[in-house]
Parts: structure tokens; C-alpha cells; sequence
């Protein structure tokens, strides 16, 4: 799978965040100096840029089950939940702990995202992100399951502050 994705792309993020074969610490201290420099490049190119403002980014994932076919949406934003008493698989396997803490040093970046489950029965969250929708994606990938994954932009003050304060009392 790591070469298909690498393949897709020269700039497949999968060329920094892969952890060395084997899935522990690259002892050598090489892929994470290799990572460091290739994210740095990615920079300088505009590849990768810094956003401009505040923004959340309405995620969405269109696949079959029995079917049929459905979408679910969440989003991407930065937080902090290092009291929110979570533990991520980094933090409860050492192997993992110690290549990320590695890739972090090396590059300045963090580049794990956490999945969060809310409920949202009112769906007022839904539909602030169907209303970021507005427009062609910022990312697009169709993947070999059929399954679509849609990335959008919503730097609107307005719907931002919306979407903190209904995950406030989450």
C-alpha cells in the first residue's frame, strides 16, 4: 500500500509519515533527517503553505454499505486535549511513541489526527459543514473501495465560532 500511495503522488504525504519498515524507530536517525528535509522542500516549493486565518475544514467520506450510499461528515481543526483524558495509539504503544516523538523533532510537525465520535443528534454541526461545502473541494480522492473523500475550507468567522461553541458543551 506505502508504494501505491507513493506512487500516486511525489508529494503523497506518505513519503514523511510512513514509519521505517518494520513500524519502530529508524535507529539510523535517516528517514526522519529524509523527512525533515522532504517536508521542507514541500515548503519552499508552495506545496505545503500556512493557512491564512482561523479555519476549520469540513471532511467528508461518501462510500456504500448494503447498497447504499452514504455520506459522513466531520471536520479538521487544531485543538488541544491533552486534559480531555485521551490516550492515542502513540501513547500507549512505546514503539509507535518513540518514531513519532523522532519525526516530530525532526520536521517541527505534527502530523496525527485524532477521530473523534460526537453526537450531534440535532445535526447542527452537519449542517454548518454541508453549508462549508459551497464550491469544488480543496481535496479530492477516489479510492479503490469507491469510496470518495472530500476536503473543503471554512474560514467564515461566523460558521467557525458556531461550530466552537456547539463542540464547547461536547
Amino acid at each position: 500500500m506505502v508504494a501505491r500511495l507513493r506512487a500516486q503522488s511525489p508529494y503523497n504525504i506518505a513519503r514523511i509519515v510512513v514509519a521505517p519498515a518494520g513500524g519502530g524507530p529508524d535507529p539510523t536517525g535517516d528517514h526522519y533527517r529524509r523527512a525533515g528535509e522532504l517536508l521542507r522542500a514541500w515548503v519552499s516549493q508552495g506545496v505545503l503553505t500556512s493557512d491564512t486565518g482561523p479555519a476549520v475544514y469540513p471532511y467528508s467520506q461518501t462510500y456504500t454499505v448494503g447498497g447504499c450510499r452514504m455520506t459522513r461528515r466531520g471536520f479538521i481543526a487544531l485543538g488541544d486535549v491533552r486534559d480531555a483524558g485521551l490516550f492515542t495509539h502513540e501513547e500507549t504503544h512505546s514503539h509507535v511513541r518513540e518514531d513519532r516523538a523522532q519525526l516530530r523533532l525532526a520536521t517541527g510537525s505534527d502530523f496525527g489526527l485524532i477521530f473523534m465520535i460526537y453526537s450531534d443528534t440535532a445535526q447542527a454541526i452537519d449542517r454548518i459543514l454541508r453549508d462549508c461545502e459551497d464550491g469544488e473541494p480543496i481535496a479530492q480522492s477516489e479510492q479503490p473501495d469507491g469510496s470518495v473523500h472530500r476536503l473543503y475550507r471554512c474560514g467564515d468567522p461566523q460558521r467557525v465560532a458556531q461550530i466552537l461553541e456547539v463542540m464547547e458543551k461536547k
